[in-house]
């Protein structure tokens, strides 16, 4: 009789117990498993310009549009602007600016100065969006001692203009006729 009263408290004791332990868990209110629920709350993550957008030049020679990868865009900057082999480049991105116009923006550096390069961007109306093409103005702003607002690039109606800092700030202006050299 000992032992069977004993079993039953016992047994008493563990259903209480594992009646406790699932009550405590935080009900769901809907059916969502415990994995959806963390994947609906991680934030996304940014995609980058060269994920979510094609990139072109146009080729005058062969008149049509060449799609360039971000390596190739990378190459075509350090040749056009004759930047070191050192030269490390930052995020590409794309600015709209308060007058309608679009460009695209890259930051580099070097163990001297700090680039920033301005490159119109307009739409391909025949192959839509993303695709963009780059247009034939380059402008980039040199410098070694400015703050970061000062030395910004900006094409305002075709010149390259850059932003004062209150130390030299180099303008480099490159009208670019593209061609398949140039990204190699």
């Amino acid at each position: 009789m000992k032992r069977n009263l004993f079993n039953l408290t016992l047994f008493t004791l563990i259903v209480t117990f594992f009646i406790s332990c699932t009550s405590a868990e935080p009900k769901k209110e809907d059916n969502t498993t415990e994995n959806e629920a963390v994947q609906e709350d991680a934030p996304e993550e940014e995609l980058t310009f060269f994920e979510s957008h094609q990139l072109h030049y146009f080729d005058a020679d062969r008149s049509e549009d060449i799609a360039i990868s971000h390596e190739n865009f990378l190459r075509f900057l350090a040749k056009t602007l004759e930047l070191s082999e050192e030269t490390r480049f930052a995020e590409t991105e794309v600015i709209n600016d308060p007058a309608g116009y679009m460009y695209l923006q890259t930051i580099a550096e070097d163990d001297l100065a700090k680039y920033k390069i301005h490159i119109g961007l307009t739409d391909i109306p025949e192959k839509g969006y993303p695709n963009l093409r780059l247009k034939d103005k380059l402008c980039a702003c040199t410098s070694s001692d400015c703050n970061e607002d000062g030395c910004v690039p900006m094409l305002n109606n075709g010149e390259c203009v850059c932003s004062d800092c209150g130390t030299d700030c180099l303008k480099t202006s490159v009208a670019v006729k593209y061609s398949a050299d140039m990204f190699r």
